[in-house]
């Protein structure tokens, strides 16, 4: 359990999660609040893998983080 290292992180941190995932918690977002404002979290309308059963939605969060991110520390 490395929690206590979360707010070492110095970058933007994107997380994406399923609304149905039964492996995974909801309760692990609450461990990456401790980034702050770095932390981006999205939830998808799937269960666990999310980038693989929501492949383009997934994508396209991914590619507004990255410009998102991009465009503001220019």
């Amino acid at each position: 359990d490395d929690r206590h290292t979360l707010s070492l992180i110095q970058v933007p941190v994107l997380s994406i999660s399923g609304s149905l995932d039964r492996l995974v918690s909801h309760r692990n977002v609450a461990d990456l609040r401790a980034l702050g404002n770095r932390i981006d979290n999205v939830i998808l309308d799937a269960p666990h893998l999310v980038l693989q059963r929501q492949p383009a939605p997934a994508a396209r969060t991914i590619v507004e983080f990255l410009r998102r991110k991009l465009i503001l520390e220019q």
